[in-house]
């Protein structure tokens, strides 16, 4: 039998006497008559029985012989399980430094020590070898059936103890996929957390930037009324009002841009025009990409663009293009002359699905490297310069909500992304306000109620301008004072307000008698869409919500619709 099938036994001694005798002893015949020996001495209720095992022998006369037959094994894959070596080998190597030398080639060989004489007390074999379970002492003469037990349960301990480090050594592996998963993990909650901070930041910051903006556009409106009553128009007037008109819109649609990237944390979904976010996104970051000679160029033929998916996720995606783009980009040598860098956002229809390619003319990526980019922590980055999650995170989120992302890249000429997301056929119709150019006089009572004295003022003398009676309040509970003495045909009220909110003071408001004909307004600087906003209605018990900012035109259209 070929000794791959057998255990592999070693018998180091200068006698060929020996080796034969521990052949014959470890023969077939031997050891089947050791085992019927033994087993006549155990219960035939005991399930522990001993099972025969079937030996291969080898032998060597002398120390440096036997551990080069231990080495030869170790290479062959073929590994002795037990040696049992003679302390006493003239001329060459004794035991002791032969099981020495075999200990350091292979970690996990049985060793068992055959002497007649007490040539070294345990204390020096530990002293020399360590303290070891692999090592025993042997005395001759011997026993034949002493032989077969030891032979026996070194073998099985041998594969006992391989079978549990092979054991371990899988679980230590397991361990350390688990705990790479743990990491990748840790390191996406940390990158949700800080776009969740961002977003948080983003929030408030439009929220300031919205406050200040009606004042803007108001002042504007003020203006334009007295250029216009005093008949002091001319080009240069209007041209400056086209350029304050045109900044005021492009702040819009840069806070626009974050109140997406804002709710990047929430599991809110919803139906919006991919298109429209695409515009927003890019609005947030063209003025620095330009500052790089990074042009966006856009060419939207897709017929059907409403999505169903989460705002915030979908915005991260193309941000997240949108930035390794820029990266390629700034990698690579460009002509200084005429630096073509470009960023092209395309869409298209593709039977129920919307196609949007962004394609760029950065460094490429290599094809060794191209299916590794969509990987967890894969970057081609240098240090500290990327996490290698974004595009990871960005192949998730476009598989969440139904859809497809690939690459087509050629290196040194640039890369296209692809991402395929299902279109929805339930597409918003927002109720636009119909503002007419006139503004039309008006008649009624009205209550302003704002904690910033600006826009207090600003939208007093934007009403008292169409015709109405305008009374200002700076907080909920100054407003609930005026109710006792006064009826209002409307009430503007900002939502955000210190102590009392908006929405609670409508709340207070409508329990009243002399304001069951009233009209509430509410104003607000948050990053909510118009949908968003026109759903909230009945939870905020409000007639009507206007963002921040707007024009004399739009407020008043709203009070003549909800007087109508």
């Amino acid at each position: 039998m070929d000794s791959k099938m057998k255990n592999k036994i070693l018998v180091i001694d200068d006698q060929e006497i020996i080796h034969n005798d521990f052949k014959k002893i470890l023969g077939e015949k031997r050891v089947n008559e050791a085992q019927n020996m033994i087993n006549s001495f155990l219960k035939k209720e005991d399930h522990t029985r001993f099972t025969p095992k079937e030996f291969w022998v080898d032998c060597a006369l002398q120390g440096k012989e036997g551990f080069e037959w231990v080495i030869n094994a170790q290479k062959n894959n073929e590994p002795y399980k037990v040696a049992f070596v003679d302390m006493r080998m003239p001329p060459g190597w004794d035991g002791l430094e032969t099981i020495k030398k075999i200990f350091e080639v292979d970690v996990n060989i049985q060793c068992v020590i055959c002497t007649a004489y007490s040539d070294y007390t345990w204390e020096d074999l530990a002293k020399e070898l360590g303290l070891t379970d692999r090592l025993l002492i042997l005395k001759k003469p011997f026993d034949a059936v002493e032989v077969i037990q030891l032979a026996y349960t070194l073998c099985q301990k041998w594969d006992l103890y391989l079978h549990s480090k092979t054991q371990i050594e899988g679980m230590t592996n397991l361990v350390a996929q688990q705990s790479e998963q743990v990491k990748t993990v840790e390191n996406q909650l940390i990158r949700s957390s800080k776009l969740a901070s961002i977003g948080m930041l983003a929030a408030a910051v439009a929220h300031e930037i919205n406050n200040p903006l009606t004042v803007i556009q108001g002042n504007m409106d003020i203006l334009k009324m007295i250029v216009t009553r005093y008949k002091l128009e001319d080009k240069q007037l209007d041209l400056i009002f086209d350029r304050q008109n045109n900044a005021i819109s492009r702040i819009i649609n840069i806070v626009s841009g974050l109140r997406s990237f804002a709710r990047v944390d929430s599991e809110i979904s919803e139906v919006f025009d991919l298109h429209d976010l695409i515009l927003d996104s890019i609005s947030l970051i063209e003025n620095i990409y330009q500052k790089d000679d990074i042009k966006f160029q856009t060419n939207f033929m897709a017929s059907s663009h409403y999505i169903f998916a989460n705002v915030g996720r979908i915005q991260q995606v193309f941000m997240n293009l949108f930035s390794n783009a820029r990266d390629a980009m700034m990698e690579k040598q460009f002509d200084a002359a005429a630096p073509n860098k470009f960023i092209k956002v395309s869409s298209k229809s593709q039977n129920a699905n919307i196609v949007i390619e962004v394609e760029d003319s950065g460094h490429g990526i290599s094809d060794e490297n191209l299916n590794k980019i969509f990987e967890s922590f894969f970057t081609t980055k240098v240090a500290g310069k990327g996490t290698g999650l974004g595009l990871s995170i960005t192949y998730k989120i476009i598989k969440a909500f139904g859809g497809e992302i690939s690459v087509l890249s050629r290196e040194g000429v640039g890369s296209n992304f692809i991402v395929t997301l299902p279109v929805t056929s339930r597409e918003f119709k927002s109720k636009p306000v119909i503002v007419d150019d006139k503004i039309k006089k008006m008649q009624g009572k009205v209550l302003v109620v704002d904690d910033e004295e600006s826009i207090r003022d600003i939208l007093g003398m934007l009403l008292k301008e169409a015709g109405l009676e305008v009374m200002t309040a700076k907080s909920a509970s100054e407003a609930m004072g005026y109710f006792k003495k006064n009826d209002f045909d409307f009430v503007i009220t900002d939502l955000m307000m210190p102590k009392m909110r908006g929405d609670e003071l409508i709340d207070r408001a409508r329990k009243l008698k002399n304001c069951e004909k009233t009209k509430f307004v509410l104003i607000t600087g948050c990053m909510w869409s118009e949908e968003e906003l026109e759903l909230d209605l009945p939870r905020y018990n409000a007639d009507a919500i206007l963002k921040k900012p707007f024009p004399q035109k739009a407020i008043i259209a709203l009070l003549q619709k909800l007087k109508s």
